[in-house]
């Protein structure tokens, strides 16, 4: 049976732009949003309506069978070819920090340091990937 609970969480998803911000707004865990709302209506549509993999949300996309956020370092391709398009919708995606560690009782070696030295190098601001892949006002 379908419930609006699911309908409800499923839209503010949609509008909110993850699970973590859904939950705050309807006031749930985000394990209820998630394993319990969203799984319901899954089940009492008879489809998932949610995929956590970057490569088949690119070829949907790429098939015309939606629209998706994805990392430019999926798409960059498609982008550059002209096969698809960034739809500007006024935001930005939360940003994402990469961490590397080591024991706090030791120094980092010269390769953990050429390593962190490396990535701020490769990826800056904006990452290298992202350079040019801004579509014109209007898209």
């Amino acid at each position: 049976m379908l419930e609006l609970d699911g309908i409800e969480a499923f839209v503010t998803i949609a509008e909110a732009g993850s699970i973590s911000e859904t939950a705050r707004r309807l006031a749930l865990s985000k394990s209820v949003v998630s394993g319990e709302r969203l799984a319901n209506l899954e089940r009492a549509l008879g489809a998932r309506l949610r995929v956590n993999n970057g490569l088949l949300m690119r070829g949907a996309v790429l098939a015309g069978l939606g629209i998706a956020l994805l990392p430019s370092f999926l798409i960059g391709a498609e982008l550059a070819a002209g096969l698809l398009r960034i739809i500007d919708v006024g935001m930005e995606a939360e940003g994402a920090e990469t961490d590397v560690a080591c024991p706090k009782d030791r120094a980092p070696s010269a390769k953990v340091q050429a390593l962190t030295q490396g990535l701020r190098s490769a990826f800056g601001d904006p990452p290298y990937r992202d350079l040019g892949l801004r579509s014109p006002p209007g898209c």
